[in-house]
């Protein structure tokens, strides 16, 4: 009876903490990944950072394309929503928008082909859907990540799309 009770025992044990690591394990990874973009010292809640353009030894995060310049915003909105603008890309090159959950889920993906960001982003982040102007775009999370991507497809021209993403904003909105 005994080795029963054990093997029963260690199964309830194994599935107990599979389950916790399938279900614990993406909020650890966007929390520390949150966390690492946070205390980089350049940014702050509910703001862009603007990376460097990549290199053969950039592992922020992941392994980042040597292509794509990246901005990041961490958005918090316990004190309401949260304003995400960004330009269209001038030189009709690829951009993309992603949106990212507190536990790694992506909820919404925008790129330069959507009829929404032809003329520019302009999104409200909230956690519950709102009137407003405009798109809406309802977060499954209180705090979460803003990816913005852009192609750079050449040195020259890494001065001029930065230029054009840094106008991208991620702000508290009213």
């Amino acid at each position: 009876m005994r080795p029963a009770a054990l093997l029963i025992v260690f199964a309830i044990s194994l599935i107990a903490g599979f389950a916790g690591t399938v279900v614990a394990y993406p909020y650890l990874v966007m929390k520390k990944a949150s966390e690492k973009i946070l205390h980089s010292g350049e940014v702050s809640w509910n703001a862009f950072h603007h990376g460097p353009r990549v290199t053969e030894t950039s592992r922020g995060v992941v392994r980042p394309s040597p292509d794509l310049i990246y901005s990041v915003c961490v958005y918090d909105l316990s004190d309401g929503p949260v304003r995400i603008t960004a330009p269209a890309p001038a030189d009709g090159r690829y951009a993309s928008i992603s949106f990212y959950a507190d536990n790694t889920d992506n909820y919404a993906v925008f790129n330069d082909r959507d009829p929404v960001f032809r003329g520019g982003l302009d999104v409200l982040l909230a956690r519950k859907a709102v009137a407003g102007d405009g798109l809406v775009v309802e977060s499954p999370s209180e705090k979460g990540v803003v990816l913005l991507r852009r192609i750079v497809e050449s040195d020259a021209a890494f001065p001029i799309i930065d230029a054009e993403r840094r106008k991208a904003r991620c702000v508290s909105a009213p």
